[in-house]
């Protein structure tokens, strides 16, 4: 079943439970149903940009330009293949409801995951800017593009002058502030500083046991090394360091938070990234119909 445009927001699916009266106006006692909400919109987004995907593909086949099939079935088409697999995965390993510190390797799958979606979601928002240019583009938007190929952009004041894209310039005004918000607070190409999740959180007892813990594993792996250099045998020493290590990824509490640059502060992981996709879900389904009033089957 097709997702509806309102089922793309956090609020459809959190107003959902309120409406069976699950809600009590207490945060710890509804701090379930924000969990569930946040699950069940994730779920809705990985459905609806799979469709996109879909309609890339599929519309890419009816336009005749070859520039424009190739922005929608090779740039679309793949990245938004790219945000459903790497939402899928994210999902997975940082659940609405996880309490449990990410290990190591998981926090840097996180990372990837989150990066990609970001950088595809650009992406996906250029390929189409493209496709639209060759398809309706007037011939001075075109020469400029030639030299000077970064005005070709949704958001661009002069690539939304050209008179044949007034339509899709009242479109994309009412995208206006996420865009801001995308490129001021979430967006690794723009800011240059990897997206990245915090393995945990951790208080004032827990602050005190991981610095323990810490120097312990460094206590451990200083020796565990200097045994190794000395032909001795540290097999008992590195299996020490590796069980204090594993120790320390369990210390604290984990939060579906990530970052940006130290000083800006920590974003919860939803719904703000499920609702991002659910934009450009949006945009994407503006635009293509836009395309396909001009290109029918």
């Amino acid at each position: 079943m097709a997702i509806s445009n309102a089922q793309l927001d956090y609020d459809a699916h959190i107003g959902f439970y309120a409406n069976l009266g699950m809600l009590t106006g207490d945060d710890r006692e509804d701090a379930y149903w924000h969990r569930q909400a946040e699950y069940m919109h994730a779920l809705s987004i990985f459905d609806a940009i799979r469709d996109v995907h879909l309609d890339a593909v599929s519309l890419g086949h009816r336009v005749a330009r070859p520039e424009a099939k190739l922005q929608l079935q090779f740039g679309v088409g793949r990245r938004t293949k790219f945000l459903w697999l790497s939402l899928q995965h994210l999902v997975g390993l940082v659940h609405p409801g996880r309490t449990e510190p990410l290990a190591h390797d998981d926090v840097e799958q996180a990372a990837q995951d989150l990066n990609a979606i970001y950088i595809n979601i650009r992406g996906t928002l250029d390929n189409l800017a493209w496709c639209l240019l060759d398809l309706f583009g007037e011939q001075r938007t075109r020469d400029i593009a030639k030299t000077t190929p970064q005005i070709v952009s949704l958001f661009g004041k002069g690539f939304l002058k050209d008179q044949n894209l007034g339509a899709i310039a009242m479109v994309m005004n009412g995208f206006d502030e996420w865009n801001r918000d995308l490129r001021t607070r979430r967006d690794p190409a723009a800011h240059r500083i990897p997206l990245s999740v915090p393995p945990a959180l951790l208080d004032v007892d827990t602050l005190e046991s991981y610095k323990g813990t810490q120097q312990e594993w460094v206590e451990a792996s200083t020796a565990a090394l200097k045994a190794a250099n000395e032909g001795a045998d540290s097999s008992a020493l590195f299996q020490k360091a590796e069980e204090l290590n594993t120790k320390l990824e369990s210390i604290g509490s984990f939060r579906p938070l990530f970052v940006h640059h130290p000083d800006d502060g920590a974003m919860s992981i939803y719904p703000t990234v499920p609702q991002d996709i659910g934009q450009l879900v949006r945009i994407a389904r503006e635009l293509f119909a836009a395309i396909a009033d001009n290109h029918p089957a």
